[in-house]
């Protein structure tokens, strides 16, 4: 069965977090069971991506806004390692198309 499997090195987040400890944990998502070949595969495959990195990176209370944006961050780090790990074209397509846009600083 293919599934992603992601371990990651999570001493930024959890520093935000108020964790100083440095901690490695893995993602892992069952995608083997999809056509990512398919538009309906593809968005099945990104909704388990989804949830995955939402249920690793938990939530932070909305009074937490270091925390809120640590988590935000993780979330955007973890679905974007997913999806490139997957080498499914048609996964990432639907990823770009759906992924909030990054804001950079101006000058």
């Amino acid at each position: 069965m293919n599934r992603i499997t992601l371990a990651v090195a999570l001493s930024g987040a959890l520093a935000a977090a108020g964790l100083a400890q440095a901690q490695t944990d893995t993602m892992t998502v069952r995608i083997g069971d999809l056509n990512l070949a398919s538009s309906r595969g593809a968005a099945v495959a990104l909704q388990r991506i989804n949830m995955a990195a939402r249920a690793f990176c938990g939530e932070a209370s909305q009074l937490d806004l270091s925390g809120t944006a640590a988590s935000a961050k993780c979330r955007r780090d973890m679905m974007g390692k997913a999806v490139d790990k997957t080498a499914a074209p048609l996964v990432t397509a639907l990823y770009e198309k759906t992924a909030p846009p990054v804001a950079l600083a101006a000058k």
